[in-house]
Formats: C-alpha cells, sequence, structure tokens
C-alpha cells in the first residue's frame, strides 16, 4: 500500500503556514477541531523568513553600529566600531530559528496534523497532497486557503538570481552588490532600499507617478526622502521600461516625453505582489480570483465556493501585511466554530522601516481632505519633546487629522526614530472613536516620547472654536 492509498479526513484543512494559516489553524485545534495543516516551505510565511522580521532584524544591528559611532556627544568614546555581516545574517538566521519553532511548538500543542508539500483541491471537499512522501488525498468539511504572495515579475525578465533580483536577495546575504537599481517605490522599494543603503550599496530607485510612497502625506515623507537624498540614493520618477541585453540592463524613464536611460548590471524588482493561488487546483472548484491571482471573498472571507475560504494575503481584501493575516485568522476561527467574526477594522497600522521610520493609522490629511470632510490639524515635534532631545533623536515629529465638528481622531501620522514604539495609543483611539479631548486629558508618563502625541491633539484643538 503506497500512502496515497489513505485518504485522510479531517474537520478543517488550511493550505499555507504563514500568519495566517497557522493562526487559523491553532485557534480551531484549540476548540477540539480536526485540523489538518499543510505547509509547501517555511513555517511562517513570508513576514518571518523573507520580510518584517529578517528586515527589522539586520537593520537593528545595523543601526546598533551606527548608535556607537554616534556617542561622542554623549560622552561615549566607542572606539573604531566595525560590521561583521557574516554575524548579523548569522544572528538574522537565529532569531528566524527561534520563532519558527516557537510556532511548531504551538501547532503540536494543539494537536494540528502538520504535512508538508504542495496542496491542490481535486473538488469542493478533496485534495491531495504531494511530498517528499509521495501524494496523499485529504477529505474536508472545510477548507482555508492561507498562501499569501509572491513578487510580482517584470514581464519577459524573470527572476535569476544574478541580475534579476528580487527582495529577498539582500536578506538573505548572498554575494551582495556594490550597486543596484530598485524598480519601484511604496513599500517594497523605500523598504529595501533603506536596507541595501545601510549595507553600503549604491541605490538608485526608480518608481512612476508623482510620490515615493502613494497614500502617505507629503510632509510624512519628506524627511525620508531627504535621508534617501543625502545618503547618496538617486531616485528617480516617470513611466519607465526594462531591457536585458547580455549582462547590462538598460532602464529608460520617461518623463514630459523626455527619456533618461540608466543602465546597470543588477535589478531588484520591488513593483508589487500577486495572489500566490497559482496550481491550487482551484478550476476543480467555484473559487473565483481576480487579475491579480487574489482570491475573491465576502464579509466572512467565504469564497463563490461554499466550502472553501480564503485569509491573510491571499485574499482580495485591502491590505497586505501581518497584522491583517493574523486578525483574520482569529477572526474566521470564531466563524468555523459557528460564532460571528471580529466587527471591520477601522484602522489597519502601516508602518514603513525607513530612516527615519514612519506609522500612519488611519486616514491621511489629503485623503480626508478629498473625501470632503472638514478636519482639524495638529503637529507635535520631537523637537520640544523632553525625551527625544535627552537621546539626540529630534528628527521628525507626530500629525493627528481629526473631525472638525466631533473632534473624532481620524487619522495619526509619525515620522521619527521611535514612531513604531509610540504608535499603538493611535490605533486605539481611532478603533475605538476616541476624540481629542481623551487623549490630551489623559495624563500621559513624562518624559516619554508618546507626549508627542498628546501635544499633537492639544495643538489641533487650539485650532477649534471653545478650547
Amino acid at each position: 500500500m503506497v500512502v496515497g492509498d489513505i485518504e485522510i479526513g479531517t474537520d478543517v484543512l488550511v493550505i499555507g503556514g504563514g500568519p495566517a494559516g497557522y493562526t487559523v489553524a491553532v485557534e480551531c485545534a484549540r476548540s477540539e477541531m480536526d485540523v489538518t495543516l499543510v505547509n509547501n516551505g517555511e513555517l511562517g510565511g513570508l513576514c518571518l523568513h523573507r520580510g518584517c522580521i529578517p528586515v527589522k532584524t539586520i537593520m537593528h544591528a545595523l543601526d546598533i553600529s551606527e548608535e556607537c559611532k554616534k556617542g561622542a556627544p554623549f560622552g561615549v568614546d566607542a572606539g573604531n566600531v566595525s560590521v561583521k555581516l557574516k554575524n548579523v545574517y548569522a544572528w538574522k538566521d537565529d532569531v528566524i530559528e527561534k520563532l519558527e519553532s516557537q510556532i511548531k511548538c504551538l501547532c503540536d500543542r494543539y494537536e494540528v496534523q502538520m504535512l508538508e508539500g504542495f496542496c491542490s483541491f481535486t473538488s469542493s471537499n478533496t485534495a491531495m497532497v504531494q511530498g517528499s512522501r509521495g501524494e496523499q488525498r485529504i477529505r474536508f468539511k472545510r477548507a482555508v486557503i492561507a498562501t499569501g504572495t509572491r513578487y510580482e515579475e517584470i514581464p519577459g525578465l524573470p527572476y535569476d538570481d544574478k541580475s534579476i533580483l528580487n527582495q529577498d536577495s539582500l536578506i538573505r546575504n548572498k554575494d551582495l552588490p556594490d550597486e543596484v537599481v530598485i524598480l519601484g517605490g511604496g513599500y517594497g522599494g523605500t523598504t529595501i532600499g533603506t536596507l541595501a543603503v545601510k549595507l553600503g550599496i549604491s541605490v538608485r530607485i526608480i518608481h512612476s507617478g508623482d510620490s515615493l510612497f502613494p497614500g502617505i502625506d507629503d510632509d510624512i515623507l519628506c524627511p525620508v526622502t531627504k535621508w534617501l537624498c543625502e545618503n547618496g540614493v538617486k531616485i528617480y520618477s516617470g513611466d519607465w521600461s526594462v531591457e536585458k541585453k547580455d549582462d547590462v540592463i538598460s532602464i529608460t524613464i520617461n518623463k514630459n516625453g523626455n527619456d533618461d536611460v540608466i543602465k546597470t548590471k543588477k535589478v531588484i524588482v520591488a513593483t508589487g505582489m500577486i495572489g500566490n493561488t497559482e496550481k491550487l487546483g482551484l478550476e476543480n472548484t467555484e473559487v473565483k480570483i481576480n487579475d491579480k491571482g487574489f482570491i475573491e471573498v465576502d464579509g466572512d472571507f467565504l469564497t463563490s465556493d461554499p466550502n472553501i475560504y480564503a485569509i491573510g494575503d491571499a485574499n482580495n481584501k485591502p491590505y497586505k501585511n501581518a497584522s491583517k493575516a493574523f486578525r483574520e485568522g482569529k477572526s474566521l476561527a470564531r466563524i468555523l466554530k459557528g460564532g460571528t467574526g471580529f466587527p471591520d477594522y477601522q484602522v489597519m497600522p502601516l508602518t514603513l522601516s525607513s530612516e527615519p521610520k514612519i506609522s500612519c493609522a488611519g486616514m491621511s490629511e489629503k485623503q480626508a481632505k478629498d473625501a470632503g470632510i472638514d478636519i482639524l490639524t495638529g503637529i507635535s515635534c520631537f523637537s520640544s519633546n523632553g525625551k527625544a532631545v535627552s537621546l539626540g533623536k529630534t528628527d521628525g515629529f507626530v500629525k493627528v487629522i481629526a473631525e472638525k465638528g466631533s473632534h473624532r481622531i481620524l487619522g495619526v501620522h509619525i515620522v521619527g526614530p521611535a514612531a513604531f514604539d509610540i504608535a499603538d495609543e493611535s490605533y486605539l483611539a481611532i478603533e475605538t472613536g476616541a476624540r481629542l479631548e481623551d487623549i490630551v486629558l489623559t495624563v500621559h508618563p513624562h518624559p516619554t516620547l508618546c507626549e508627542t502625541l498628546q501635544g499633537a491633539c492639544e495643538a489641533a484643538l487650539k485650532r477649534s472654536d471653545g478650547w
């Protein structure tokens, strides 16, 4: 008898072991549902192995070196500080290994059945797993697709890990280039561009449109573009096309009818992500996808097939990040257990590992104005914050956007070294419908960086009548 002759029966089949997949698997298993998790690759997904965690880990190590070099004003002489990249990347690998081990332990604790291999549907209630042990048939009551996304390629120029690179290349530290051209702005281009600069790589960024990161107000983005330019990054905008001949890559940039040609030997493609839904056998189900490969779902994450759900980056809902994936995993588990999912979130975190860092919550000033909302805005600079001055980190500010009539907080945008650390209060404020007065009248500890949010809210209130 071969493995494929045995059919596994399961209550819930989860395809994909990233944040969305392992979260829904564990939450369902905790309720004594029989859960099978099929994962083709690294447990923890892109976030753990090639995204948020490794990028922030490497950057933190490089930032420690920079902090040491800047110790003189504080009376600290660190001497000749050097970075051993081999050790930095070893530390990154150790962090990933520890976190992946924790996920495995969590799945084992709640008896999630783990299968390694590639899973594809054979019908709306059956699937086939192809792994090292051969083929394994699975019959399920309900299935959850949580296969995430993959990097979009430029037509005719597939990734070759030599000259046409994706964002993984710098994270894996495989023959770091001396110089590189990054195709695309936004989250991917800005983050990987910042990392490349810190690794000592000469960088050029080419993006289409008017802004390096559409959706972020210009005043918030300005310190980031300033830092990039001050560190030797050349930023080009316009419509562009790519041609490769032998080992030379030519990028033609057209702006206002004028062409500019850039030549390089290595490019990193950061034009976006597409749904990782190919070869899932969706043609054997009723599941529908859009032109970017994302699965169409309703408010309860149900696809057009009554037995199959999709969560995380794989579905067509807005935002593609681990925060969304974790929430949707927990919400769907409640639904699969017969309950109701979480109510729609009012705000989804957007954090950018740039220099300085950016955190955005809720509406931008431009979005609020475009929506016709009468608003109040307030700004508080870190240069006037006691804690920031004592740390020598005074670049940046906090901007608050609120509805003028009700004073309800609509958006909080932070640019500065501690943007990630003080953002939590802003997300809670918007999610709970807090007003400017709620933040201003809450006593904040002193001296702390979070006082800047309080200061920004007070600045907005002072622009209103009756305060």
